[in-house]
């Protein structure tokens, strides 16, 4: 949307099921090979969409165990940011 002087951008963001992982290596062995099946399904759909991660901390990642599915919170990607 164009003002004076620049541009306003919106982002607009939906709060997803699940918890983060910040507390993954915590985690019994089981729940981790679970997770990280999960992980690799969800990383691949996005890179096969051209998507990308650039801050990849477990702060960024929550996983809902009850659909099985990651989601990688926030997915940042600004205009001309040259990445």
């Amino acid at each position: 949307m164009p003002v004076p002087e620049g541009y306003i951008l919106f982002i607009v963001m939906e709060k997803v099921p699940g918890e983060s992982l910040v507390d993954f290596w915590y985690r019994p062995p089981e729940d981790r090979e679970k997770i990280r099946r999960a992980f690799r399904r969800s990383i691949e759909e996005l890179y096969s969409h051209g998507g990308m991660q650039r801050d990849e901390g477990l702060r960024n990642l929550h996983y809902d165990a009850k659909s099985d599915k990651w989601y990688v919170i926030p997915m940042c990607c600004g205009p001309n940011d040259g990445r």
